[in-house]
């Protein structure tokens, strides 16, 4: 086995095992063998802090890396919270990138176990965006500064990962800064910084050395003495090129003439591959040569890695020798065991590879994926059996480590897995088909969990799948879930009481969801004493409890005596599982935030308003993530009547407008319910009783025939509607209010305060396309919620909104951000429409609202 730095630091006991493996290396800057002084660059990077963000990009080896890690470590002594990370290609996904930052920012803070940073969780089930909230607010509070360097951030494609950094630095206080680094510019839109002047850029043309760096360079790097004109000749050469001349230091002997070897040196950047072939490994032995092309699949090494996938027995002396040698080899840190090549050697080592064929090829990266696997790394086993064109065992490693995955909260990983693999390749894999399904239902995608379940019955029926009863319980179990996070607790019930009287091993997964699925089904049935009953029969929560699927137990009981009335008992239960879950992974995570919901429904009714404040500050868009309908519910109506507290009317119906969109989303009928109730209580509250009712008036009316009061009553409502941006609570009165919003948008000479764009965005949500589609509309700004409509919007949406409020034209914004105009028109179009707006102004008005200040003397048109 190899040492423990080998093994992330979230494996510390057998249970764990199964979480996704971190390669803590990665949160280092590597170290350097020769480090050359760059004052000037340094200062660039330090007065750039003053700003949100500093990129630094240009091509391989002109020593991005080296440089960002001499000045990491120079921030470190001044007393900075500098979190690395060094990205790979398998970073480009969600799920894998959050967990990387999050523990990047907590390696950060060292053993410090006071810093703020080190509770920052990177649970699975609470989104990248509520991290960066936490962090965000975490951030503000105690002014402490944060450094964060992404290195090779150019790896990162994905639009999730775009929104949710560009989410993170349009929001971060001053105290936040973000370095990233690569060999093209980042996905996000520099242009919206640059124009807020919160942009530092570094490029190829700062990055070359001069004569004086060269000179330091060739002095640590051979025995060698150049003079000046020799080292000018060198460096005009390789035209600054640092591993141009890491390159010449390799190649210059002591009796040959540096003239020479400048003249060679030209081509080398148009061909590296032939002069290292011919200069630098044709000195290499051959067991040398053998080790470099075998270990060249891997981006990090390790002696007992390379022993595995060469399968030799002396990775560390041939590293040693390597790095010895300056072979285009560097450790990751200081006192590592682990080691990575130069991208630009690593290439080329992979391209000569590639001459042996594939099936060469295939056999390093399966030798490389078992022991990753061995190590439980599962997202490098993966990749590398992937890799290895292995399907078969990709999908063994998958369904070897799926179920646990799913238990340690791991869903989206499970999901991101599967969705590499064929469907083919696991269609007669039960067991993975149903980790697949409890993660569908757990991510709530209700619809693909229920399709997912049902194609396996019917496979199972069709004897395409095996058939036991443990399996048979199990894919009940996932049914049962599924009709509880539907809300349907009828079929929770009668699930639940089957699983449970199956008897499945008793603290499994599925024992845990069958109970949970049977309380919840019981409270609703108002069967409370068999409620009581189970509650006893199952003890209290230990530490050696599986977390999740305990605290889901748990919650349950607490729902079911909020439901009763015993609101102290209920509290008990659930302030007693908040605590522990907060503990073991923090106020953030989704197992935290479950048992909040319903606490902050009971503490309103004690009227203890500074308790329900603190339970759902920041929580709720975890809570959007991860909750079921009541303890969702719990949280939109807790924070609306937070906000009337406050005397913010206005906020506390934007927030029951967002939580009734969800529900109707989710087809949560109760929790819709629950919210229109409460929008009338608010109504009532507010003064505007006449309001709530006009609606229904004008419907009456016009059914009464007095069609002009009817369009006098629904003209008042609109008015404020107008004011509000209301839209569902006019065109959920269907098909029967449509003549009355008809005649109000051709004739309004008799109400001038309504706007025709506003009558004319209700009408259109009549039309056949829109029948059931989330309502979206121009609103003024918003305070603890963001407004859904602006919140729909792309990161190159709002850098191009960003244009439009500054008055350029579609020419304009296409020569700003390099497309072509046709392609703005083409985002406008999509703007507009997800906006339920007709102009610019309006689309300015809506989807940046008060956020985006404007400069002076601009124009909108």
């Amino acid at each position: 086995m190899a040492s423990s730095t080998t093994i992330s630091a979230l494996l510390p006991t057998s249970q764990d095992r199964w979480r996704l493996g971190l390669i803590r290396t990665k949160l280092s800057p590597p170290k350097a063998r020769q480090q050359v002084n760059r004052p000037a660059l340094i200062q660039r990077l330090q007065a750039g802090l003053e700003r949100r963000l500093t990129v630094l990009v240009a091509p391989a080896g002109f020593g991005k890396t080296t440089l960002l890690g001499e000045w990491y470590a120079g921030l470190r002594r001044e007393g900075y919270t500098v979190a690395w990370l060094s990205l790979d290609q398998e970073d480009d996904d969600l799920t894998q990138f959050s967990a990387y930052l999050m523990a990047a920012i907590g390696h950060s803070c060292g053993d410090s176990t006071h810093s703020p940073f080190q509770q920052l969780n990177g649970d699975a089930w609470t989104s990248i965006n509520a991290q960066f909230n936490e962090l965000v607010n975490e951030l503000a509070v105690t002014g402490k500064r944060l450094v964060v360097i992404l290195d090779d951030a150019d790896r990162l494609q994905s639009t999730g990962i775009r929104e949710a950094l560009f989410r993170l630095l349009r929001h971060a206080p001053e105290n936040f800064h973000m370095v990233m680094a690569g060999r093209a510019e980042p996905i996000i839109p520099l242009s919206y910084f640059a124009l807020r002047d919160q942009l530092v850029q570094l490029d190829i043309e700062q990055m070359r050395f001069d004569a004086a760096a060269a000179s330091e360079f060739f002095a640590q790097a051979t025995n060698i003495v150049l003079d000046a004109g020799q080292v000018q000749a060198l460096v005009d050469a390789t035209e600054g090129w640092v591993a141009g001349l890491q390159l010449a230091s390799l190649t210059l002997c002591a009796d040959e003439d540096p003239a020479d070897l400048a003249r060679r040196l030209p081509r080398t950047q148009r061909s590296i591959g032939a002069y290292l072939e011919e200069n630098v490994l044709v000195r290499a032995p051959a067991h040398i040569l053998d080790f470099l092309l075998k270990t060249s699949i891997l981006e990090r090494l390790s002696p007992d890695l390379c022993n595995a996938v060469t399968g030799a027995g002396n990775g560390a002396e041939t590293l040693a020798w390597l790095v010895s040698q300056n072979m285009f080899i560097r450790p990751l840190s200081e006192g590592s065991e682990w080691y990575r090549y130069h991208a630009l050697f690593s290439e080329y080592l992979r391209s000569r590879l590639a001459r042996k064929g594939p099936a060469a090829v295939s056999a390093l990266h399966r030798k490389a994926s078992e022991w990753y696997a061995g190590e439980f790394l599962w997202p490098e086993a993966v990749r590398h059996a992937l890799a290895a064109g292995d399907i078969a065992r990709a999908t063994s490693l998958v369904d070897e480590c799926a179920m646990n995955q799913v238990e340690i909260s791991e869903v989206r990983t499970v999901l991101g897995w599967v969705s590499r693999l064929p469907a083919e390749a696991y269609r007669d894999r039960l067991n993975l088909r149903l980790a697949q399904s409890w993660a569908l239902a757990l991510s709530l995608q209700i619809k693909d969990a229920k399709s997912a379940v049902q194609q396996i019955e019917a496979d199972i029926g069709n004897g395409l799948l095996p058939e036991n009863d443990a399996l048979f319980t199990e894919v009940i179990a996932v049914k049962a879930l599924i009709a509880g996070l539907s809300d349907e607790s009828t079929n929770s019930l009668e699930l639940g009481r089957s699983v449970y009287e199956r008897k499945p091993p008793p603290g499994s997964w599925v024992d845990a969801i069958g109970l949970t699925t049977y309380v919840f089904g019981l409270s609703y049935g108002s069967r409370f004493e068999e409620v009581d009953l189970l509650r006893k029969s199952t003890g209290v929560m230990n530490d050696t409890d599986p977390l999740y699927s305990t605290v889901y137990r748990q919650s349950m009981f607490g729902l079911a005596y909020l439901v009763e009335g015993r609101l102290h008992d209920a509290a008990r239960i659930l302030e007693a599982v908040a605590s522990k879950a907060n503990e073991r992974i923090g106020r953030y995570a989704a197992a935290s935030v479950l048992p909040a919901g319903y606490l902050a429904t009971i503490y309103y009714e004690w009227n203890e308003i500074g308790q329900v404040r603190e339970i759902v500050q920041n929580r709720l868009e975890t809570a959007i993530e991860a909750c079921s309908l009541g303890p969702l519910a719990g949280f939109y109506i807790s924070s609306a009547r937070l906000a009337v507290i406050s005397g913010d009317f206005d906020e506390a119906e934007r927030l029951l407008h967002d939580a009734e969109a969800i529900a109707q989303a989710r087809g949560w009928l109760r929790m819709e319910a629950a919210c229109k109730s409460e929008a009338i209580r608010l109504c009532i509250r507010h003064g505007e009783l006449p309001r709530a009712a006009r609606v229904l008036l004008a419907v009456g009316l016009q059914h009464a025939g007095a069609t002009k009061l009817a369009l006098q009553e629904l003209a008042i409502a609109l008015r404020y509607g107008q004011r509000n941006s209301m839209a569902r609570s006019i065109i959920d009165e269907g098909e029967v209010i449509k003549p009355l919003l008809e005649e109000l948008h051709r004739d309004q000479t008799g109400f001038p305060y309504l706007e025709r764009w506003y009558t004319g965005n209700l009408l259109n949500q009549f039309q056949p396309q829109n029948l059931g589609v989330e309502v979206a509309m121009p609103t003024g700004g918003g305070k603890v919620s963001e407004k859904i409509a602006a919140s729909r919007l792309s990161a190159r949406e709002i850098e191009i909104l960003d244009h439009v409020a500054r008055g350029l034209s579609n020419k304009e914004i296409a020569r700003a951000i390099r497309v072509a105009p046709e392609t703005v028109k083409w985002h406008l179009k999509n703007i507009y429409e997800k906006l339920n707006v007709t102009s610019r102004i309006q689309a300015v008005q809506s989807g940046l609202g008060f956020d985006l200040p404007r400069a002076a003397g601009s124009r909108v048109s």
